[in-house]
């Protein structure tokens, strides 16, 4: 059942506080305040492109300290990627979401690599 049925609406507007205009036009105020704060207060708490940006790119930086650290070749570390694309494409996408969420800080992005990188079946974890 969806809160906001017909039934509940016609109850609700058929009250006799409703029935009065001044608090129909109140009413309405309130509601249309609430949304127009909420939006800018829900803009605020997202992350901007400038501050995205860096995370974004620790992505790639982190790859390419991965391929240092295994010792592999280019053509090595393309195979690499290329057999566990699925599982790198998953984590990509969850780290960009945690990333535009504002959840992924910037001082957090070394650790997040890390556990990700040591908790991964391409590197025998779980």
């Amino acid at each position: 059942m969806y809160i906001w049925d017909n039934k509940l609406c016609h109850s609700i507007l058929k009250t006799k506080y409703m029935k009065n205009p001044l608090t129909r036009i109140c009413l309405s105020i309130f509601l249309c305040v609430s949304i127009a704060f909420s939006n800018m207060l829900f803009a605020q708490t997202r992350p901007t492109g400038e501050q995205i940006e860096p995370i974004l790119k620790s992505w790639k930086v982190s790859q390419r300290k991965l391929k240092d650290q295994l010792g592999l070749s280019t053509a090595d570390f393309n195979t690499f990627t290329a057999f566990y694309s699925s599982t790198l494409d998953s984590d990509q996408y969850r780290y960009r979401q945690l990333a535009w969420q504002g959840i992924l800080k910037m001082a957090d992005v070394n650790v997040y690599l890390t556990k990700l990188q040591l908790g991964n079946t391409y590197f025998g974890g779980n």
